[in-house]
């Protein structure tokens, strides 16, 4: 007896991308309902005598979403894929208090250890290296030779918007000049700073330069200039009295803007 055969359309079955199967029967113009497809596609099965069916093959369909990537693709963008790199922050050798690295890449950008023949003050960011001038006899003559180290008196903004430098002492200064010295320096010179920034007397000057149409600038002289050179006066006493015999020497801070108060290493 031969074994029934379904009716085959010239059309295969197929799947879109919104993974929806359409099946059709044999007339093209006619479609299937949801449930005569089923029946077609698992008849019924037949009680014959000697006669076996083999199981219809069972087909799974997956269900692909919109963020689904292929297998093969994510092999070829692995196999594409840059191979991770220190960054120029992770790259640079950290110092140890020693003066090793503590890693090893190379230093980004590569910069040569050459200590500077003209040295420039900077922050303070710890206790100065081993090989510095720091803690030594005073080596060279002051305006002629250049200094082997600048210090670096932060200025204090507890006070607000005034110039004032921080007094406290500086290590590298041991054995050159005592904290009580250093202390008094500062103070002097802040205090003349205070005495520069007087309101009062800002208020007078502003007052007779307004009336007199800028003319009294032509013979007279401010409060502030009055009080920047009794400053320089001061700083200039300063450095032959006590910091230039113990190879110090003051830089006027005017340059600076009052940023700051650089003392001079030999």
């Amino acid at each position: 007896m031969p074994e029934p055969t379904l009716p085959t359309s010239d059309q295969p079955t197929s799947m879109d991308n919104d993974s929806t199967m359409d099946i059709t029967s044999v007339s093209p113009t006619t479609r299937l309902g949801g449930f005569e497809a089923l029946s077609i596609l698992n008849p019924p099965e037949k009680q014959a005598v000697g006669v076996t069916h083999d199981p219809p093959p069972t087909t799974s369909v997956a269900f692909i979403g919109i963020n689904y990537i292929p297998d093969s693709a994510d092999s070829q963008m692995s196999s594409h894929r840059i191979p991770p790199h220190p960054t120029p922050w992770e790259s640079v050798a950290l110092q140890s208090v020693d003066g090793d690295a503590v890693t090893g890449h190379s230093s980004f950008p590569p910069k040569p250890q050459v200590k500077r023949s003209v040295p420039v003050s900077s922050y303070y960011f710890g206790p100065p290296p081993a090989d510095s001038a720091f803690f030594t006899p005073p080596v060279g003559r002051i305006g002629v030779h250049h200094p082997r180290e600048i210090v670096r008196v932060e200025r204090d903004y507890s006070g607000g918007e005034i110039v004032q430098f921080s007094s406290t002492y500086p290590l590298e200064f041991e054995g050159r000049i005592t904290p009580t010295q250093f202390l008094e320096s500062i103070n002097a010179i802040n205090e003349i700073l205070i005495s520069a920034s007087s309101l009062r007397h800002s208020v007078f000057d502003n007052c007779i330069e307004i009336f007199s149409l800028q003319l009294s600038r032509l013979f007279l002289s401010t409060h502030y200039e009055r009080e920047m050179n009794r400053l320089r006066r001061h700083v200039d006493d300063l450095n032959h009295r006590l910091f230039n015999p113990t190879g110090l020497n003051i830089l006027w801070p005017r340059k600076v803007g009052f940023l700051f108060l650089e003392i001079e290493y030999y």
